[in-house]
């Protein structure tokens, strides 16, 4: 590297923050931090701004299905439909601590975005698990439905089809019997 070349690299680290200069030196771009206020991360894992909370209709009925298994099941992800049986049930987009740890805990590509920060949690699934039909329930949410049943062939082969579904029964199975009985429904 020549004289002018260094003095210049010189003085974009003192100008600069040294990632952004190590990273401008090097011809990668600067990754902002998470959050809507430019959050950064600490020795804990990124951290987060409260998110806004979506309003919408297509958004509340979304989290409404994201909160409730049994209206997943039985609506199979209708939210337009669902919504029309939500008398007495929330039906906002507020996603708890509780139903935020719920959701870190379930999804995987959450835990990777968010670390262990709540809102990141919320921010992911305002932004990315929505669309992908992720719950925020606290199990058993329809991922461990269906591992409720893969783990009990012989319960999920008496089902009946009927009603609402397989889905719907397997769910009031577990509410009505298996969890008294200790059945599994942890996804391997």
């Amino acid at each position: 590297m020549s004289m002018p070349m260094i003095a210049a690299a010189v003085g974009m680290m003192v100008c600069c923050s040294s990632s952004s200069a190590m990273m401008m030196m090097g011809g990668g771009e600067e990754t902002p931090g998470p959050g809507a206020g430019g959050g950064g991360s600490d020795a804990s894992g990124p951290t987060f701004d409260p998110p806004e909370v979506p309003t919408d209709e297509a958004s509340t009925g979304q989290c409404y299905l994201s909160r409730y298994t049994d209206m997943r099941l039985a609506y199979r992800g209708d939210a337009t439909k669902a919504l029309t049986n939500s008398a007495n049930r929330d039906v906002s987009c507020e996603i708890s601590d509780e139903e935020a740890q719920c959701y870190l805990d379930r999804y995987s590509d959450a835990r990777t975005y968010a670390g262990s920060d709540l809102n990141g949690a919320r921010t992911h699934y305002y932004t990315v698990g929505q669309a992908l039909g992720y719950d925020f329930v606290c199990p058993p949410g329809k991922k461990e439905i269906g591992c409720y049943m893969g783990n009990n062939p012989d319960m999920a082969a008496g089902l009946s089809a009927g009603g609402w579904g397989v889905e719907y029964n397997a769910f009031q199975h577990w509410n009505n019997t298996g969890k008294e009985a200790g059945l599994s429904y942890t996804c391997a």
